[in-house]
């Protein structure tokens, strides 16, 4: 198979500031051209690593979606424009989520904002309504999309703790053998000190401290079969 150099793209993957001195790449003597930011398997990745991109991407596919949602379904059809939202929605909020959670404040609330909208779609009451929407939320029973991201990194942990999941998860982080504490279930993954907050938002980072304060009564605990 042969690559064309005018159809391929780089991209750096840096904190440095200074971009000018990070190596280039090259394929038949050409340069390819560098991008500072990609769309790979549904996902949008920065050069900085930051997901503004992507929630971008996905809340306005996600808001785009819930207009549709309004305008087809009748505003009486509360149970089916609830339904719309879990099916057509909701998966849009939450693909590949793993990848990309947890988010800072800023971009968490630009997401919450996509269900809080489709609350009041539901309900068919107007975004210059005074009503509650946390209310609203409450009646439909739906969760705040950060705590189902968190839990959805909790099962991939556990995936890969029990060995489901084909990842060598003691490359990342390890089980901390002194336990002393009776309060804490008895799986605790040792908690390393990190220089940076980017390196603390990382995936086995962030969900092994998630997965260590887990209830030891927690289903997730437990070994499968």
């Amino acid at each position: 198979m042969e690559f064309h150099p005018a159809k391929c793209e780089f991209i750096r993957f840096s904190r440095k500031r200074n971009k000018a001195l990070l190596p280039t790449c090259h394929l038949h003597q050409e340069e390819i051209p560098t991008t500072k930011k990609i769309k790979y398997l549904g996902v949008n990745i920065q050069e900085d690593l930051k997901w503004h991109s992507h929630v971008e991407y996905i809340t306005s596919k996600a808001s785009t979606t819930l207009g549709f949602v309004k305008r087809t379904i009748p505003p009486q059809s509360t149970q089916l424009r609830a339904r719309a939202y879990k099916q057509l929605i909701r998966p849009v909020l939450e693909y590949a989520s793993c990848s990309w959670d947890p988010l800072p404040k800023t971009l968490t609330t630009k997401v919450e904002a996509v269900q809080r909208r489709s609350a009041r779609v539901v309900f068919n009451i107007p975004r210059t309504s005074k009503a509650s929407t946390t209310d609203m939320l409450s009646r439909l029973e739906w969760d705040p999309l950060e705590d189902r991201r968190l839990r959805r990194r909790a099962c991939l942990f556990r995936a890969m703790h029990y060995q489901e999941v084909k990842t060598p998860i003691s490359d990342y982080v390890a089980l901390n053998t002194c336990q002393t504490s009776t309060r804490r279930h008895g799986l605790q993954y040792r908690q390393e000190h990190h220089n940076t907050k980017a390196h603390m938002s990382t995936f086995f980072v962030c969900t092994s401290k998630t997965w260590n304060q887990l209830d030891p009564m927690d289903r997730l605990l437990c070994p499968p079969g």
